[in-house]
């Protein structure tokens, strides 16, 4: 059986090396335009500039991504 942390390790995770202060402006600009909390905007800005797609149960985040043109996970049903 594997254990978690054996699970964790394969995962394709990367880390975001940009600094928030160059993604500040795009950040808050975006949390205005779809009336997001500075958190939910910060996701939002990065999914889009990644290209990645967004997991969120949030109906307000999950609306601003698809206006914005970006991806939104959908689990089957």
């Amino acid at each position: 059986m594997i254990d978690y942390r054996q699970r964790l390790a394969r995962l394709p995770i990367m880390t975001d090396d940009i600094e928030i202060s160059a993604r500040q402006e795009m950040i808050m600009a975006l949390g205005r335009q779809f009336e997001l909390t500075a958190y939910d905007a910060t996701y939002l800005e990065l999914t889009l500039r990644t290209g990645s797609t967004l997991a969120t149960f949030d109906a307000r985040l999950a609306a601003a991504m698809q206006q914005a043109g970006g991806k939104i996970y959908a689990a089957a049903e």
